[in-house]
């Protein structure tokens, strides 16, 4: 009889891993790109965004501009600031935008992450 409850709890287990390993293989499948309209309706918020952040409309966020308007922004100002000017531009914007993408997706696959090396 003990032989019956073992082996039914074996199985039971067995079933339960099953569904856990399946149900965790459909939670880690990758989000569906996004359609041409929510495409369109990111960049128009963008660039509403970037349009509040340059208060002066000269294209680029200064230091100020971001203190006063963004101060999440202007935490990480001069890692932004790829060429160290003083201004973001949108291609710096851009630029680190993508590499934060692209950094999110090596450390999805366990690769280290880019940020522990030399900051600038």
């Amino acid at each position: 009889m003990h032989k019956a409850i073992r082996d039914t709890l074996v199985l039971t287990t067995l079933a339960g891993l099953l569904s856990a390993s399946v149900f965790a293989a459909e939670e880690a499948t990758p989000r569906q790109r996004p359609s041409p309209e929510q495409r369109a309706q990111r960049h128009e918020q963008m660039k509403q965004r970037w349009n509040k952040l340059d208060a002066n409309q000269d294209g680029k966020i200064s230091r100020e501009e971001a203190q006063q308007n963004a101060p999440k922004l202007a935490e990480h100002f001069d890692k932004l600031d790829a060429n160290g000017d003083g201004q973001l531009t949108q291609a710096e914007m851009r630029q680190a935008r993508q590499a934060r993408h692209a950094n999110k997706g090596e450390r999805h696959l366990g690769q280290p992450s880019a940020e522990s090396g030399s900051g600038t």
